[in-house]
């Protein structure tokens, strides 16, 4: 019976299916009672097992019949697994199925079967789990997808099987696992791979790494639909530990760069497919997170567009959401600084510039993109961005990137983070409520400066899209209700912003009228400004066509649909100017600023509509009539026009710009077509003007003009007329026994014969004993024979200033006196301003309008002499030339609160032009006539042309220089800028004409013999007009470079004829060759102006205007390529060794000229050579003081100077040692670990950076090796000091950079390196423990001079702070040289007293505190000493026996030879130790 049963088995496979089924327990408690089948147990049978395996795989559907049958049968095996018949059965049938594997189909009856296997695996024997590993792993060619790899879900448990039962297990595994990395991997595979990675446990890092490459490489194959869940699996394993950076820099690089690339839907929505999963893995393991923030933070490489989107999404997960914002901001920062660092930078090559503007560009695309991607499936990352995008706004002011914006394609942090908002608003509907709530909280809640950006914001959404923004007028007027409490300026720019929907809202125009109404009536000046300003801009807008530009909704991106058309109310209707005058009329009776700004707005709306211009004239008559009375004698009274509050002068009301609105608006309607434009009206509307309207538009306008010549006249004429005489009372001060004018008078007469009188005054401060005088009392001056100037100055202050009853100290009435000049000053300036047009187009009688000019200007120079002298508190001052018009108003408004906002010349660019031409006119004659009248021995004939002269030229050339500046200063470009400025590039010509004349006018003046006074005052005045001129031109040449509103001006200046200079033809020849037109205008005006002016001027010894020459050509020249910037370096260079100069200001900008303009490294080569020359004077060999330099700018009158430059030089150059240095240690961060991206071309760029650092570094401090062996003066010694700290510090950081982070492989130090050390530690490390020595040597012999004691404390600060930086340096150098086995400190010198104090205690006698001092530095080198203490033992271990011993210092035997306590003795004992901390080593010599 055994042997029938052992021969066949009874059951075939379905019985043996059937049987499973039977035998299955329907639950836990029937488990014991089931048997194992027999069969089973015998070998015999097993074979018979297997065939029905095969008999199955050869039928028509193998794979339900297969897996039937394995599934059955495994789960008889289950009964009894640990059996030995059992088991060699389960082998059997396991290795017969991996045979079959291939042939079978894959699906999921294929998945189910070998999950039935891996729950037995456990009862395998190890021999036949290898022989099925090496069946699974054998040919990898045949896995082509994923189910084609169902097998190697055996894998993982079946190596760590072996791995734990072996001894040698882990090689086994290894092997098998090397022998998988090294094949290769179908899409299919890597799939599988992936998803079983989790479990391979016994991977170490190596291989971790490699299978990751793997992966990364292959996962390019990979198909869209599958990226989803292999990033899935990645995460998955990512959070197991397993290499978590590398799996997140893999991700982030394969879709910001590889699939990056793409830009089609479907890789859209895969990657925001992908982002929802990287954000739930970082919600549950937030160690993701902090690895894809370090990802970021330590490589700019690694920001691309997916980079972004990573931030922004993980940012959502709260614990992330302000570092990830920070980190975002610091990238796009430090993008923007590092660029415009080495932009300006010399000594960067133009490849690495190159590297950093690509990098620039990288950011802002990246961010752009992360942001207009953000509608594929990222909604969860809108408010990050929204929130990204008002942080960038509010970072404005942390970069200056306006000027980066303007060049090279990039937009700027605040150009950028309005795209992200602009984008967000266009395409989230969901967002646009959270973004007008975010600009209305940021606007009230910023300060002015931060909230500026947040309103170009809100302009550009309202001019882009109008429609989507009606539905936010709620909002806007929440925003309008905090009008009044603004900023006055925020306020003005937040009502502009709203202008182009007020202009199709009558709701929301409404409002805002009613909001500045309230605020008219506000106290607050700044308040009533902004109403006024708001109120103007509001008519403008009414005023301006509904076509044009932007404002247009039919232009706009986002149309509204047909039902919100409708509801869109209509345009306003009506004249806004007539609703709102009698408001505009209360701003003309509050303070002086609001008054101007509607003097300014009312300009604006004529020149908008000219038709406006009889209404406005309407509107200011009643106001001007206040002030113009006309009779027998025209009288203005300025005296009204100011006020005295609380013993305070105020101006009240501005005159002259109500007299220069006037002037405009009668100019633009002379210019203009008003009745035309008033005619178009009438047919509009259907109706035509009346004669009536006519004439009444018509009365006031001839009014004004009338009014308007007549001040003219009465200007013109007043200090000529002999007319009636009317005196009003009038206050004055006189000493007793003498004679005095009251103060009005005092400066129109007394200055003409002051010298004559011979009387002294007093009026600021009368002493006791002064008396108050009428105008009986100038009966003398009419017996002296001055009746006539009497009549002339009289009548102008009694018909112009009026008459002044109030009797108020001498104070308060010098200031009304000055407010009165002021005011006169700009009435004189309006007054020219017409007189300069009718000039510019008059045919004839030129010479009667230049002659009005000329007596006008002499008016207004008697004034401006006046606002200026009587505030100086040294009567002797020779009053000088005017400064400039805000000097001026900011010495009147030093006693006073702020009169007005600014004073402002009134003059346009034209009639400045038509100024210059007749100063150029008037000095050219005068010029020609000085060796005339200087051969005929007299100056009367030509005094008064002179002075004259003198007069307009200072005059034009301060509002030049008013205008140039203002200029730059006016915003956008308009109407009203247009009218003013207009082509401004013309007053560069004369200019620099009028420069050259003056030049060559103080030539002539200096060859004279100056033997008069008179003679001697007309050279310094031709040498302050000189000055002023070059000013002006600086200025225009500064606005040109640094903006496109004077494109063409050097152009332009090269029209002048140049200066006859023979040595610089040929280089104009070369300059003229040059194609490119920009940087040819800009060498052949240093060639043909700047280079002659120099050299002649130079010799004139003209210090202040060779100061602004350089700095003009600095400023171009940092304009012109490297090779034309040389060029000039060698010519400043060949000025400096061949002009005998003792000006130190002009040795010092020709040093800082030539410095400046050679490139690296000629710019340090020429200091090195300079401080050599410079030792000769003031190095520790200077006895012979008939040294000559080869630099003959360097002598004994200059040695201060230059020293001073050359130190402030090297102290930039070591400025940029601070970024470099920054630069270096992120650069030694990227190659200290594997990156997948732009391996060679970043490493070789990396490699030369650091090279350069290395080669300008060795420059710096061959620089200051040469100034350690000077005797500095005592604020350069210590600029030294301080300098060279911090250069030590940056040594420290660049040594420690070369020492390898643990567990990486120690790189040895280059040899540029090596010789960098050496170089520091010979040249300038022991010298400098003699210098300091020396110094306070020398202190210890001044002792008892004044200031001593302040400077010792200030250097007991920098001098320990020095020798802290030297000994971190050496300490970073010792463990770099135990690392590598080299000794790199073998030509150092260790600091052996650090404090360096003064070592004669005989010299305590200077003060009770340096004891003290003392003291303090002696606990601070207590502390200093303990801590290299600890450096020094570490060093004795690594060098005994190496060499002898080093010689004690200076400073140590001094300490030992002096009498002190005992605990000046202790650091010289720890000094004999530090000695034998550093040997020299036989090996290494």
């Amino acid at each position: 019976m055994a042997t029938t049963e052992s021969a066949a088995p009874p059951l075939n496979d379905v019985d043996i299916v059937h049987l499973a089924q039977r035998k299955q327990p329907s639950n836990s408690h029937q488990q014991s009672n089931v048997s194992l089948p027999p069969f089973l147990l015998s070998p015999h049978c097993h074979k018979d097992l297997l065939s029905y395996l095969h008999s199955r795989a050869a039928s028509p559907s193998p794979s339900s019949a297969v897996c039937e049958y394995v599934i059955s049968l495994l789960s008889l095996i289950s009964l009894s697994p640990g059996t030995a018949t059992v088991c060699s059965l389960l082998s059997s049938l396991l290795s017969s199925y991996t045979q079959l594997f291939p042939s079978l189909p894959h699906d999921s009856n294929s998945l189910r079967t070998i999950k039935n296997f891996n729950t037995l695996l456990i009862h395998v024997p190890l021999e036949d789990l290898k022989l099925v590993i090496d069946l699974v792993a054998s040919d990898l060619s045949v896995v082509v997808s994923v189910d084609d790899a169902q097998l190697f879900d055996l894998l993982p448990q079946c190596l760590e099987l072996i791995r734990n039962a072996e001894e040698k297990g882990g090689d086994y595994v290894n092997s098998v696992v090397d022998k998988i990395l090294d094949s290769k991997w179908s899409k299919g595979f890597l799939l599988k791979m992936v998803s079983i990675a989790k479990e391979f446990s016994f991977l170490d890092k190596t291989r971790g790494n490699e299978f990751l490459e793997k992966v990364f490489v292959g996962i390019k194959t990979v198909d869209l639909m599958d990226l989803p869940s292999l990033v899935y699996q990645l995460l998955v394993l990512a959070s197991k530990g397993f290499n978590k950076r590398e799996i997140i820099e893999g991700i982030v690089y394969f879709f910001g760069s590889e699939l990056g690339s793409k830009m089609a839907s479907t890789v859209r929505q895969v990657e925001g497919t992908v982002l929802l999963h990287v954000n739930f893995a970082v919600k549950q393991d937030p160690s993701l997170g902090k690895e894809v923030m370090g990802l970021v933070k330590s490589d700019l490489r690694a920001f691309n567009h997916f980079a972004v989107a990573v931030l922004l999404s993980v940012s959502r997960v709260r614990r992330f959401s302000e570092s990830s914002m920070a980190i975002l901001k610091t990238a796009l920062l430090t993008a923007y600084r590092d660029y415009k660092f080495t932009k300006e930078c010399k000594w960067i090559p133009d490849d690495i510039k190159g590297e950093y503007l690509k990098s620039v560009k990288v950011v802002e695309k990246s961010v752009l993109r992360a942001v207009n991607e953000s509608n594929y499936g990222r909604e969860h990352m809108v408010p990050s961005i929204l929130q990204f995008g008002f942080i960038l706004l509010e970072s404005v002011g942390e970069v200056n990137c306006k000027e980066l914006g303007n060049s090279n394609g990039l937009l700027g942090i605040e150009e950028l983070g309005i795209q992200m908002l602009k984008t967000l608003f266009e395409v989230h509907d969901m967002a646009r409520n959270e973004i007008m709530e975010q600009i209305k909280f940021r606007i009230l809640s910023l300060k002015p400066e931060l909230s500026r950006p947040i309103l170009r914001l809100l302009c550009y959404l309202i001019q882009c899209y109008p429609y989507p923004m009606m539905e936010h007028i709620p909002r806007l007027k929440e925003l309008l209700d905090y009008f009044t409490f603004m900023d006055g300026k925020i306020a003005s720019y937040l009502v502009s912003a709203l202008l182009p929907l007020i202009r199709f809202s009558r709701d929301l125009r409404d409002y805002a009228i009613l909001v500045v109404r309230k605020a008219v009536f506000r106290r607050e000046e700044t308040v009533r400004v902004a109403a006024t300003n708001s109120i103007i801009e509001l008519i403008l807008a009414e005023k301006q066509p509904k076509g044009d530009g932007l404002f247009s909704l039919q232009d706009s991106s986002s149309q509204a649909s047909c039902s919100q058309q409708a509801d869109i109310p209509c345009s306003m209707g009506g004249d806004l100017f007539q609703e709102l005058s009698a408001l505009l009329q209360r701003c003309l009776y509050q303070q002086a600023k609001v008054k101007q700004v509607v003097y300014q707005g009312l300009v604006k709306l004529v020149l908008a509509d000219p038709a406006i211009g009889g209404l406005v004239f309407d509107f200011l008559l009643p106001h001007f009539l206040q002030f113009f009375k006309e009779g027998p004698d025209v009288q203005l009274g300025v005296s009204s026009c100011i006020k005295s509050e609380n013993g305070k002068v105020l101006i009240q009301e501005p005159l002259d710009c109500l007299l220069s609105c006037i002037s405009w608006i009668l100019l633009l309607q002379t210019h203009g077509k008003t009745d035309k434009l008033l005619d178009s009206i009438g047919a509009c509307f259907g109706f035509s003007l009346s004669q009536e309207n006519e004439d009444g538009r018509n009365m006031s306008t001839e009014v004004f003009s009338g009014a308007f010549l007549k001040i003219r006249k009465f200007l013109r004429n007043a200090n000529l007329e002999g007319s009636r005489l009317r005196l009003s009372t009038m206050e004055g001060i006189v000493p007793r026994g003498r004679v005095c004018p009251p103060p009005p008078l005092r400066r129109a007469v007394y200055g003409s014969w002051r010298e004559r009188l011979d009387c002294t005054w007093t009026y600021n401060h009368p002493p006791r004993g002064y008396v108050s005088i009428s105008p009986l009392s100038l009966f003398p001056f009419v017996e002296l024979g001055f009746f006539p100037i009497l009549v002339s100055c009289i009548r102008i202050e009694a018909d112009i200033l009026g008459q002044t009853h109030d009797a108020s100290s001498a104070a308060v009435h010098e200031e009304k006196w000055k407010c009165s000049a002021l005011i006169l000053s700009g009435v004189i300036e309006v007054v020219l301003n017409t007189v300069a047009m009718d000039l510019e187009k008059a045919a004839d009688q030129k010479d009667e309008l230049e002659k009005e000019i000329m007596q006008f200007v002499d008016r207004h120079d008697s004034l401006a002499k006046e606002a200026s002298t009587s505030r100086q508190s040294n009567a002797g001052k020779r009053p000088n030339l005017r400064a400039t018009a805000k000097d001026a108003t900011d010495d009147i408004d030093s006693g006073n609160p702020k009169l007005i906002q600014e004073h402002t010349f009134f003059l346009a660019t034209s009639s400045i032009h038509q100024l210059l031409l007749i100063a150029l006119k008037l000095y050219s004659s005068e010029s020609s006539d000085i060796e005339a009248t200087s051969q005929n021995h007299s100056q009367s004939s030509s005094s008064k042309t002179s002075k004259n002269c003198f007069k307009i030229i200072s005059f034009a050339l301060n509002a030049s220089l008013h205008h140039v500046k203002s200029s730059a200063a006016v915003g956008n470009e308009g109407p009203m800028k247009k009218l003013i400025y207009g082509e401004i590039n013309m007053l560069g010509p004369p200019l620099l004409r009028l420069t050259l004349l003056l030049k060559h006018g103080s030539n002539v003046a200096t060859s004279q013999r100056k033997k008069e006074s008179k003679a001697k005052r007309d050279a310094e005045e031709r040498k302050e007009h000189l000055l002023l001129a070059l000013f002006c031109l600086k200025e225009m040449i500064t606005v040109s470079l640094c903006d496109s509103c004077l494109p063409h001006l050097l152009e332009n200046l090269l029209s002048v004829p140049e200066l006859e200079h023979a040595d610089l033809h040929d280089e104009c020849d070369q300059a003229s060759e040059i194609d490119d037109q920009d940087i040819k205008n800009k060498e052949l005006f240093i060639q043909k102006y700047l280079k002659p002016l120099l050299t002649d001027l130079m010799k004139l010894s003209a210090f202040r205007t060779v100061e602004i020459l350089c700095d003009i050509m600095l400023m171009i020249g940092h304009k012109l390529p490297c090779k034309w910037r040389n060029s000039h370096g060698a010519w400043a260079i060949r000025m400096c060794k061949t002009n005998n100069t003792t000006n130190s200001s002009i040795a010092k900008s020709m040093v800082r000229l030539a410095t400046s303009l050679s490139s690296p490294p000629t710019d340090l080569l020429v200091a090195q050579e300079m401080l050599k020359e410079l030792l000769k004077f003031i190095g520790p060999n200077n006895s012979d003081l008939s040294q000559v330099s080869e630099y003959l700018v360097v002598n004994q009158s200059t040695t201060i100077a230059i020293a001073s430059c050359l130190l402030q030089i090297t102290d930039n150059v070591i400025i940029d040692m601070d970024w470099s240095t920054k630069k270096l240690k992120a650069t030694s961060q990227v190659a200290q670990k594997t990156i997948h991206h732009n391996q060679n071309g970043e490493h070789n760029l990396g490699f030369t950076f650091e090279e350069i650092v290395y080669s300008r570094v060795k420059a710096v401090v061959e620089v200051l090796s040469s100034f350690v062996l000077m005797s500095l003066k005592d604020n350069q010694a210590e600029h030294f000091l301080r300098l060279t700290a911090r250069f030590y510090k940056n040594l420290a950081l660049i040594s420690k950079l070369k020492i390898a982070p643990k567990g990486q492989k120690q790189l040895l130090p280059s040899l540029q390196f090596q010789k960098l050390v050496e170089l520091t530690c010979k040249e300038l490390t022991v010298p400098l423990y003699n210098f300091v020595a020396e110094m306070q040597q020398a202190q210890q012999e001044n002792a008892n001079s004044k200031g001593m004691i302040n400077k010792i404390k200030r250097e007991n600060k920098c001098i320990p702070e020095l020798i802290f930086q030297i000994e971190d340096y050496e300490k970073h150098l010792i463990r770099l040289s135990k690392a590598t086995k080299m000794n790199l400190l073998k030509h150092a010198k260790r600091s052996t007293c650090r404090d360096f104090k003064i070592l004669d205690p005989t010299t305590a006698v200077v003060g009770q505190d340096v004891p003290n001092n003392v003291g303090n530095d002696n606990d601070n080198e207590n502390e200093n000493e303990n801590e290299n203490g600890r450096c020094s033992d570490s060093e004795d271990g690594n060098n005994d026996g190496n060499g002898s011993d080093k010689v004690l210092s200076h400073e140590v035997e001094s300490e030992s030879d002096a009498v002190e306590d005992d605990r000046a003795s202790v650091p010289t004992v720890k000094g004999v130790k530090r000695s034998r901390i550093v040997h020299d080593s036989n090996d290494d010599s």
